[in-house]
Formats: C-alpha cells, structure tokens, sequence
C-alpha cells in the first residue's frame, strides 16, 4: 500500500502543477504543404497497389490521393519514383518513455514508426516525455497506459524504476481507486501485469469497464486466457498465456537450468487450442505475440511451436499486433539503432508463420487503429486521415522485410527526409560508441 499512494502522491502533485491531459501524447504537426509524387500506394485492406500516385499532406493530413499532376504551386515537391507509400507503422507494445526517451523517440521515428503504445511509465516520466515533446523533440504518436498495475514488487522493472515508482494493488479497493484516478489523468487505457491476485484484476476489469477505459496486458498467474478474455481484457499480451492453452502437455514449455534438453516437437492439443483461438476471436480480443521475433530467433523447438499456434490465432479471425516490449530487459542500450526485434521484424515472424505479407502489414497499421477506435483517422492511405505514413524503397508486399528499406518518414505531417534520418541514426551510433551505451 506504500508503493501505491506513494506513486499516486507524486502523479498527483504533478498533474497539479501542469494539469494537462495524457492521453494520446502528439508530436508537433507539420506545417504548410508537401506533395508526393509519382508514389505507388499501398492499400492495406485490400492489397491493392496504385502506380504513379500523387500524394498531397497541408498540415498534418492528407488533403489528396490521386494521379500524379502538377504540384500546386508553395508546396514541397518530393518525387517518389520507384518508393512505396504506406500508413506509418505502430510499435504496438513499447517502454520507450521511461527509459533515454530524448534518444529512443527519435530513432524510432527514424526506423519507421508513427505510433506506438506505450505499456508503462509512471506518471511523472509521462509528463517529462509529453512536455519534452511539445517542445518539439521527434517521436511517434503515443498511446499511453500510465504505470503498470502489479502486485508485487517486479525485480524486472526494478532496474527501470527507483523504489517507490512501481504501483502496487493488493486489494479489490486499490485496484478500484487506482484505476478511477488514471482514468482522471486521462490515459488511453489501464495495463495490469503479472502478479496481481484474482480478485483485484476482475476489480480492475471491472472498474476500467465503468469509467469506459480498455484493460490491457499480462495474465496473473491463476487468470487464464480464456477468463481473461471473457472480462473484457482487450489485448493479451506475451505468449505464455497461449502457449498454456495450446501445449498437450504444459511441462513440455520448461526451459533453463535443471530441464534435459529436447529435439521433440512440442504436441498441440488441437481441439483445446482451436477452441480456445476461436473463442478468442468471438470476443474481439487482440493478441501480440511481444515478441514473436524475426525469422531464426530464439530456440528451434519453442519457435517452431509458437508459429503454429500464432498462426492458428490468425486463422481463428484474432487480429494480431506487432510489438516488441523494446527496450525490455534484453534492450539495456536503450535505442532503436538496430532493427533487432522491431516491429518490422515482428511482421517478418508473421509471414514465417504462415500470414501473408498484407496480413503481416496490416499488424502494424490497420489492426491498432481498429484497437484504439481510430480508424477515421488512422491505418489507411486515405483524404482527410492524419498523415502518419513511410516512404520505403521497395514493395512490401513483394517481401515484407522490406518494410526495413525506409527512405522517408511522414509523422502528423512533419516530413523526416533520408538525410535527417541519416543524421538522427549517426548521431546515435557515435553515442553508443562513446558512452558504450
């Protein structure tokens, strides 16, 4: 209970000062006009790709899509001939707030990414972050839940946060209180993780539903998927969840110090697992992997099980969402300087599942935008949406990794071009090279 007021008490005597709501933290939009021509588009619903297309963004839409004419006249011409156009990219499970936000915000934007979610910070690392970025400091479009609501004292996220900055629910009451105040502070949605006991997350998912605030996150451990998903948990986060539901024999998902290796393949009890996706897609509930991980990573036996029972989620009509929980514990460093375990390979891991490239792509553009209710605005190349979009080198559609050959980035209007991308990585890379981190 310590923990917990005292997060609140600091959340407070922040927002007092500078009472500004969190939600939806926005990059500076562009100014004036930009048109680019000769593109070929991308429809991410239906696959369809229009040749020498004409692009048009005033401010921070797009005011046209069509032919390629003209350029009306004050605009910024871009020619974008043999470049593809497509709806910026989301992160869809990040930590970038509450670690080197100056510098992780800015190369993520440089890779690619336009929007993101952002899964946990306290309230005053949100503020630093919001304020930093009204001042005009490069980044994507956040989402943001606030702290993450847990129920013990994570020695994970120990090495993020200073004591006393984690929230901590022990009880149905706190889990009510907590989850009024946030909703107060105006956060997109409510993030609960893993070791919140039964009663206090079904008070959680209950609460969030009153004040009209998604539930998204992790399964404490005597929740299970199917429950979890039944209270109205809109994304599941991880794999382990699925992994539970899917194994013939949960014993076989042991790994570490003490268990024999094995080459076996790890048996799916299909009828339990199908049932189990297929109830999941009834639901609407979202599933990211978080992360699958780019083609090759990770143990043979534990990938080669994963792909098949993420793919079977995707078969079942369960919309998927690519995230990485970057920077995460395997993410010391802090950055984005390599597209180790972003969302572009993510979509990489998707295709190795078996998902088409569209259906890859659509995990980072169209599934979150239907996630957060944004799809007048968001996920689509269309006159009148905000223009979060990527100029990338070549078809992603003929292969996804090309969805790594950015050659510009478009985020609420304000044109990052090849050479202040190049500039923003550059900088990074001596960084790292003089601090070593």
């Amino acid at each position: 209970m310590k923990r917990f007021r005292s997060t609140l008490s600091i959340a407070a005597a922040v927002l007092a000062s500078a009472p500004i709501s969190l939600a939806e933290i926005v990059p500076a939009p562009g100014t004036g006009t930009i048109a680019i021509q000769h593109i070929t588009t991308i429809d991410v619903e239906t696959g369809a790709r229009a040749a020498d297309q004409m692009v048009v963004i005033s401010g921070n839409r797009i005011s046209a899509v069509g032919r390629a004419t003209n350029a009306r006249s004050g605009a910024r011409v871009i020619d974008g001939t043999g470049k593809f156009l497509i709806p910026g990219l989301w992160e869809a499970h990040f930590h970038a707030i509450h670690l080197k936000f100056e510098r992780t915000l800015p190369i993520a934007v440089a890779r690619g990414i336009t929007d993101a979610r952002d899964m946990g910070a306290p309230i005053p690392y949100v503020e630093r972050a919001k304020k930093a970025i009204a001042e005009g400091l490069l980044s994507p479009r956040i989402f943001i839940a606030g702290p993450e609501l847990d129920g013990v004292v994570s020695p994970m996220l120990a090495q993020f946060f200073l004591p006393g900055e984690d929230t901590i629910v022990t009880t149905p009451e706190e889990g009510r209180k907590i989850v009024d105040e946030l909703a107060d502070f105006g956060v997109d949605f409510i993030k609960v993780h893993n070791e919140l006991k039964r009663d206090v997350y079904y008070a959680i998912a209950d609460e969030a539903k009153r004040r009209k605030l998604s539930f998204v996150g992790h399964l404490p451990p005597d929740v299970g998927i199917v429950e979890a998903s039944d209270a109205g948990q809109k994304t599941i986060e991880h794999m382990n969840g699925l992994q539970a539901a899917c194994a013939a024999n949960p014993a076989d998902l042991r790994t570490g110090r003490g268990v024999p290796a094995s080459t076996e393949p790890i048996r799916i009890d299909e009828a339990k697992c199908e049932e189990t996706v297929r109830h999941l897609a009834r639901n609407g509930t979202f599933f990211s992997p978080t992360p699958i991980g780019a083609p090759g990573q990770g143990p043979k036996r534990i990938r080669d099980f994963n792909l098949k029972i993420v793919l079977m989620d995707a078969k079942a009509g369960v919309r998927l969402l690519a995230g990485t929980d970057w920077p995460g514990p395997g993410y010391a460093k802090g950055n984005y300087s390599t597209f180790d375990r972003t969302p572009q390979d993510e979509m990489a891991g998707f295709v190795e599942a078996g998902l088409t490239p569209l259906e890859a792509l659509r995990t980072a553009t169209a599934n979150p935008a239907i996630l957060f209710g944004q799809t007048s605005q968001l996920g689509k190349l269309q006159t009148g949406k905000l223009a979060d979009l990527v100029l990338l080198d070549a078809d992603p559609l003929a292969d996804i990794t090309n969805t790594k050959r950015v050659w510009a980035v478009v985020v609420n209007g304000r044109l990052v071009d090849a050479a202040e991308r190049t500039k923003i990585l550059e900088a990074e890379e001596v960084r790292r090279k003089e601090t070593n981190k």
